[in-house]
């Protein structure tokens, strides 16, 4: 299980395993929930609303010593956006510039 409830401002960015079979459960108290291309192509919407959305990756059959095995992840955020993808084929993400690295690069260019 992995589960990460940030608080303090800020974006939570996980990238899963490839081989994650499980359930995926976000929630952006006042942000966005943004799925990448790559594991978009993978999950099925059990459940969502405004503010949370449960997914469902792979088809569950992973079967070990008879019993089926399932992995449970849990991402929160308070006040920032929630990005998942996979470790390969999605794009790192990229954070938009906030207002300080905007005026140091106009600073940075100008001194150039």
């Amino acid at each position: 299980m992995l589960s990460t409830h940030h608080l303090k401002p800020g974006n939570v960015v996980v990238y899963l395993p490839d081989d994650f079979q499980g359930v995926i459960h976000m929630e952006a108290m006042r942000g966005t929930i943004k799925v990448l291309p790559m594991l978009r192509r993978r999950v099925k919407i059990a459940n969502q609303s405004n503010r949370d959305v449960t997914l469902m990756v792979g088809t569950g059959e992973a079967m070990i010593n008879h019993c089926q095995e399932t992995s449970f992840c849990h991402l929160k955020t308070n006040k920032g956006d929630v990005i998942l993808g996979l470790t390969s084929g999605d794009a790192p993400y990229i954070p938009k510039p906030g207002i300080w690295q905007w005026i140091v690069g106009r600073v940075c260019a100008l001194s150039s």
